[in-house]
């Protein structure tokens, strides 16, 4: 009885406990209708998803206390009205080509004039229509962003940059917002007409569209650019509106017009160039062939398809069009032997301001047919070297310049002697220019790869059935004859050659005539070379000699040198780095063994490495250029000039002394390094350092 009557009891508590709780939670719902709309602010009220009121009044509640249904009737919606919102803006160009993709940021147009420039704005707005802002404005920054950004971008492209950036930039902004204004205007009204189901639906079937075209690019509104964006296709943003797709139709009719005028162009110049008599070859910046004519074909023996899209260093070495490219030169003109015969070949960059689109190589038939791989050398028509470029960087080889700038005035033969790559041939077309002038011919016979078939019809030239074919002495008339290795000449080359320097006069095979000849006849040798020349062959060659020291030999010369080829492979001069203290010792104390041909390879090797790191450091520049040279190539160096530093060398503590000293100061070393490469504990190389210092 009593455990019914405690039951009870609990069951009553209960009761009442739950009675005071429904009268808490209803009293607490009754609560959440009250708000405080502040001094900023006025209310929209939503009650199951409908406006409450009639009248514009009766929907915009004041500031102050509100009272309204519990949350789950009425919906209150606080809409800022007197606050200034500020949007961060800037702009981003669509476009289809992946090439845009380079510029990583944000913020670039393309402007009128087709320049590119950046736009970062700031737009304040404040909300005029609560009532619209609380129905069709759920992310409203974000929206405003991007119509703002894409008027931007069509406003950019009807101004120059200058216009833009001066007097024009107040007329932009307000027809930026003109427009915008028009457009979000008009997303409202667009939004207001059609029911939500409704808009859903449109949108799912655009989306469907899209995913089921072919097209890699989509034109239009907001929406479908980004449906399209978000299938990984392309999109470029049409703005609402009559005026505005007026416009786009006209530009694409422009754009049409403009294409097939370029087609029309592009065939008419298609024509002229397959029909031209001469060769014509074009390469774009990288060094492909885009090109190749008919008469180019038929010139040259190579198909269109053999060249078509190949490297034109791969099919025409000799024509060096890399190396061109990579130079400041706007054309180059020489002659070369293509296919056994020879062609002048002239070159020239092919420009849009700033920017190179590749060469354009014209081919010219000339009378000289050879047979491939002959050794006449005619890079340029004109040898380019002169004494003030020559003295310029060879300072420390001032009594050998004064010796040449006596032999360039006197018409003898000359033998100029030095090591291979040592500036023999540089050292030749002074003489030459000093002599004869730039614009006379200047010819390079190499005859290492002479046979003995060749050397009659190339050094005479001959005549047969009326044809006449002129040697190669004959084009260097009043000019000069570079001669190269010739230890390595046949005897019957030897013996024409030497019968038309002593008589100085050429007689065709088949001809009857004799030809004087005028020219000036330079030898290039090494001493080694030189030894092997018969008696008679030295007296003709050599009435004048002139030894060219190796560049060990005046090191104070390198880093002029080293400066005058980082300013022939860099396009702009001022952009050449300067050398440091450091670098130009570096420089001056390897001992090229390759001279100033492995002067050049370490310059372009040391350029390609600066590229890879741009805004480097002087310590980063200095470790390039080790790099380059060689680390093993500079310590061979130090231990060519200190040889008390290579093992099992006499004992010289004083040579020893200075060669770690050397070590430390121009390659860099430490002492555990330098230990490590000489091949030594430091306990050694210390008490050797100690025995020097102690003598």
């Amino acid at each position: 009885m009593k455990d019914s009557q405690r039951f009870i009891a609990i069951i009553n508590t209960a009761i009442r406990y739950c009675k005071w709780l429904i009268v808490i939670l209803v009293a607490l719902i009754c609560c959440s209708g009250i708000r405080v709309v502040n001094n900023h602010e006025v209310a929209v009220v939503l009650r199951f998803g409908r406006l409450v009121g009639d009248t514009r009044e009766e929907q915009v509640k004041e500031p102050g206390l509100l009272l309204a249904f519990p949350y789950v009737i009425d919906e209150v919606i606080k809409v800022p009205v007197g606050k200034v919102h500020e949007v961060s803006i800037t702009t981003h160009a669509a476009s289809a080509d992946p090439t845009y993709a380079e510029i990583e940021d944000t913020g670039y147009v393309i402007t009128g004039d087709e320049n590119i420039i950046h736009i970062d704005a700031t737009l304040k707005y404040q909300i005029s229509d609560p009532v619209e802002y609380a129905l069709y404005n759920s992310d409203p920054e974000t929206e405003i962003n991007g119509v703002v950004s894409g008027v931007m971008t069509s406003c950019a492209a009807s101004k120059s940059v200058d216009g833009l950036l001066t007097d024009q930039k107040a007329e932009f902004g307000n027809e930026v917002i003109r427009q915008a204004q028009a457009i979000l205007d008009m997303q409202l009204k667009r939004l207001q007409g059609l029911e939500k189901e409704k808009l859903e639906a449109e949108y799912k079937e655009l989306e469907e569209k899209i995913a089921q075209t072919d097209c890699d690019m989509i034109i239009g509104a907001s929406h479908a650019v980004e449906t399209a964006e978000k299938l990984g296709k392309a999109g470029i943003l049409l703005y609402p509106g009559k005026p505005s797709i007026a416009q786009a139709l006209e530009d694409a009719r422009r754009l049409a017009r403009q294409l097939h005028q370029e087609q029309k162009n592009q065939t008419i110049l298609r024509s002229i160039v397959n029909n031209s008599t001469f060769g014509v070859m074009v390469c774009n910046a990288m060094g492909e062939v885009i090109l190749f004519n008919r008469a180019a074909q038929q010139l040259t023996g190579f198909s269109g398809r053999d060249v078509r899209g190949r490297h034109i260093d791969q099919i025409f070495p000799t024509l060096k069009t890399s190396r061109f490219l990579a130079g400041t030169q706007e054309q180059q003109d020489g002659y070369h032997l293509i296919q056994d015969t020879m062609f002048r070949c002239v070159q020239t960059k092919i420009q849009l301001r700033e920017e190179s689109l590749g060469v354009l190589t014209t081919f010219y038939m000339d009378t000289r047919s050879r047979k491939r791989n002959l050794p006449v050398s005619l890079p340029e028509s004109k040898a380019q070297a002169t004494f003030a470029d020559w003295m310029a960087c060879c300072a420390g080889l001032d009594g050998c310049t004064r010796q040449a700038l006596q032999y360039a005035h006197v018409p003898l033969s000359l033998t100029i002697l030095g090591e291979e790559g040592s500036g023999r041939e540089w050292l030749a077309q002074c003489i030459h220019n000093a002599a004869f002038g730039e614009n006379s011919p200047y010819v390079r016979i190499n005859f290492a790869a002479f046979s003995s078939q060749d050397a009659g019809r190339l050094l005479l030239g001959m005549e047969q059935d009326g044809r006449t074919v002129e040697s190669m002495l004959e084009f260097a008339q009043q000019g000069t004859v570079v001669l190269e290795h010739l230890d390595q000449a046949q005897p019957q080359a030897l013996s024409c050659l030497m019968d038309v320097m002593r008589h100085q006069r050429i007689k065709h095979l088949g001809g009857q005539m004799a030809i004087p000849l005028r020219v000036r006849f330079i030898t290039l040798a090494t001493p080694e070379e030189a030894q092997h020349f018969s008696p008679a062959l030295r007296e003709l060659c050599g009435i004048l000699t002139l030894t060219l020291p190796p560049l060990r030999e005046h090191p104070a010369d390198i880093p002029a040198l080293f400066m005058r080829y980082l300013r022939q492979y860099t396009e702009r001069a001022e952009q050449v780095p300067r050398l440091s203290s450091r670098m130009e010792q570096l420089l001056s104390f390897y001992h090229w063994p390759g001279n100033l041909e492995e002067l050049s390879a370490v310059c372009q090797r040391y350029l390609y490495a600066l590229s890879m790191e741009p805004g480097s450091t002087v310590n980063t520049r200095c470790r390039l250029l080790t790099n380059a040279i060689g680390e093993q190539a500079l310590f061979q160096s130090l231990l060519l000039q200190y040889p008390a530093l290579s093992p099992g060398a006499a004992e010289d503590p004083g040579q020893f002394q200075a060669g770690v000293a050397a070590a430390k100061e121009i390659l860099g070393y430490g002492n555990a390094a330098l230990a490590e490469k000489l091949g030594l504990s430091r306990t050694t190389l210390w008490r050797k350092l100690s025995s020097g210092s102690s003598s």
